[in-house]
């Protein structure tokens, strides 16, 4: 199992879970859908945020990966790809047999080199719940885990 928090270079990944026992499943019944449960991890350095990322149950074996971002400091796309792998582990430990992203055509070779394939795009009604909102991308990547 993957620490909450990890030291990347001279930055700290950290881990917050808006549900005490982490990311919900699929089947369970919601109240109601503001605030939506998720797994979130924060890219701190120097008690600053920097970026952040998260990852949200789309079915009983999907996660989707959604806003991972990390900007202002040194090595951002390495502590990005950082961040990106402990949001993979979290969704396994969750149950996730695949994590899926909606990307823009400029994160393609990116999210390739992390190992993601291009699949067909997801993008329903389920997404928009998740999301809060439709939001305009280009290619649905994926990755087994």
């Amino acid at each position: 199992m993957m620490k909450k928090n990890k030291e990347v270079g001279e930055c700290i990944i950290k881990f917050m879970s808006s549900k005490p026992d982490g990311i919900p499943k699929a089947t369970e019944k919601r109240q109601y859908n503001f605030p939506r449960k998720a797994f979130i991890r924060f890219v701190v350095k120097d008690g600053k945020c920097f970026g952040s990322g998260g990852i949200k149950q789309y079915d009983e074996k999907r996660s989707f990966l959604y806003f991972s971002y990390v900007d202002g400091t040194d090595k951002a796309k390495e502590v990005e790809a950082e961040l990106i792998k402990h949001l993979e582990e979290d969704a396994k430990n969750a149950g996730s047999s695949l994590i899926f992203a909606n990307i823009s055509n400029d994160e393609f070779a990116y999210y390739s080199s992390l190992g993601y394939s291009e699949i067909e795009r997801i993008s329903d009604e389920r997404i928009v719940e998740l999301q809060g909102a439709h939001v305009i991308f280009d290619k649905t990547m994926a990755k087994e885990l």
